[in-house]
């Protein structure tokens, strides 16, 4: 399962072509390849947020271990309802970006989460934005 997760998000993330390698701005993509790319730099960035509030939550979850069983299971979580949204455009183009999108929805969704769990009366971190701008709806 773990392999079949990895396998499809590395499927949608990784760059079409080595065109895809130099910066681009999300503000101006155009092409299914550069939304692709810029939804895969934004989800990055999201991911690594979403670890900050993780690692913060930690040290004030109780038990920790609690904590850590909810992640992972909202990790298959994500990784299932995005496979299953994404399959819906199978063959198509749009496969990988309507994937993408719902991993940063979800991904920002449950860094929320954490926050309003953890951290909202902690003062330690302030409430999550998306970085690079609001999700897509």
């Amino acid at each position: 399962m773990r392999f079949a997760a990895a396998l499809f998000l590395a499927s949608i993330a990784a760059p079409a072509t080595a065109a895809e390698t130099k910066p681009l701005s999300c503000q101006h993509a155009e092409t299914t390849a550069d939304i692709r790319r810029c939804l895969s730099e934004r989800l990055r960035a999201t991911e690594k947020e979403m670890q900050r509030y993780l690692d913060a939550a930690r040290h004030e979850a109780r038990p920790p271990a609690a904590l850590q069983q909810s992640q992972t299971a909202w990790s298959a979580y994500r990784d299932a309802a995005c496979r299953a949204a994404a399959g819906q455009y199978e063959g198509g183009s749009l496969r990988p970006v309507v994937a993408l999108d719902c991993l940063l929805r979800l991904t920002h969704e449950r860094t929320l989460e954490l926050w309003r769990a953890y951290l909202v009366n902690e003062n330690a971190l302030p409430e999550p934005r998306v970085p690079g701008g609001p999700v897509t709806k």
